[in-house]
């Protein structure tokens, strides 16, 4: 099975993972700006996780997510309607000792209990297996049965994020659901499993202090066949590319893509995803945002993340057809953040 690390020379072994992995993230060794050991408290703080898993239909978005940066954990989930905006969304931030959160992108376990909430995630590649078994007092729950294997062929590639910090993520667009069932302030979402597919992400690294990435993800059906697509960039692309097109089983992997937003007025113009040579060209029209900005320890900590939801529309190129995708509800995130 092959590591990520390099145990006798503390080499990363960056590249694409199509395979399973030992991710020994504990046998690296990180320095400082001047090529000395860092503390052991350095580095534990140092190393960061997310995951993130939305269900889209075509007039829904249901988020959840776990963030853990270490000295912060936090739990945030919502639920999106097209035309109607955000109908509930919640948040909380988590203790050491509360929650379970594996360092395995193979196969792993979340858990975390308390008088609010109640979540259970499970995944394991091998088994073809995601469970998410959600709940929040009176808010909302989740509970979702979906396939997820290796022959979905998850995009998982591990990038050098400057010369002694490194990120592993595996992101997939266009996951088959099993069942599904989400509540939203006493009310079922009727949500069929037959029109409605799960984005995934699990990422993981010594992510630098000033890490800023701009994100989108959408999946849909043409033509009764899945498709699905993710596109990033400032994070997670030094040596391979975080992009990737998803129709059916297969997978293309895109090198770069150019996007164009209006930062300040996101609202008055259309965002831009393109690459001629690929033959990707889709717009996306924001209609509403989830937002958090704020600034602790005297500064020293930072975050601004924008996720938007809106429409998609244009087309993409897989493997020299051309795909149109008509209107699409997918995400679209601006993320700052010093850690």
């Amino acid at each position: 099975m092959k590591q990520i690390i390099n145990k006798d020379s503390n080499k990363i072994n960056y590249g694409i993972f199509d395979e399973p992995l030992d991710f020994n993230y504990r046998d690296y060794v990180l320095h400082d700006f001047f090529d000395h050991k860092v503390s052991h408290f350095k580095q534990k703080i140092s190393f960061h996780k997310f995951n993130f898993t939305a269900i889209t239909t075509d007039h829904y978005i249901v988020g959840l997510a776990i963030v853990d940066v270490a000295f912060k954990k936090n739990i945030f989930a919502f639920v999106y309607e097209k035309n109607k905006g955000i109908l509930t969304q919640v948040q909380t931030n988590i203790s050491n000792r509360k929650i379970q959160f594996d360092n395995n992108p193979d196969t792993y376990t979340i858990t975390c209990h308390n008088r609010k909430l109640n979540l259970d995630i499970y995944k394991d590649l091998k088994s073809d297996t995601l469970k998410i078994n959600f709940e929040w007092f009176k808010k909302m729950s989740i509970k979702l049965n979906a396939h997820y294997s290796f022959n979905d062929k998850p995009l998982r590639v591990l990038n050098p994020s400057d010369f002694d910090h490194w990120t592993f993520t595996e992101k997939q667009a266009g996951l088959k659901i099993q069942s599904v069932r989400v509540e939203c302030l006493g009310q079922t979402l009727g949500i069929n499993p037959n029109n409605a597919l799960v984005c995934s992400d699990w990422s993981a690294g010594h992510y630098r202090r000033n890490t800023n990435w701009i994100w989108g993800c959408g999946t849909t059906k043409v033509d009764n066949q899945v498709v699905g697509f993710n596109f990033a960039t400032f994070i997670n692309n030094a040596l391979y590319a975080e992009n990737a097109i998803w129709v059916g089983k297969e997978r293309q992997i895109i090198p770069r893509v150019v996007f164009e937003w209006d930062y300040n007025e996101p609202y008055k113009h259309l965002f831009k995803i393109h690459n001629n040579e690929y033959g990707i060209n889709l717009t996306f029209q924001p209609l509403s945002e989830k937002n958090d900005k704020k600034s602790r320890g005297f500064g020293l900590i930072k975050t601004n993340f924008r996720q938007f939801f809106g429409i998609y529309k244009g087309y993409i190129t897989f493997k020299n057809q051309k795909i149109e995708l008509g209107e699409l509800l997918g995400l679209f995130e601006l993320h700052k953040s010093l850690w």
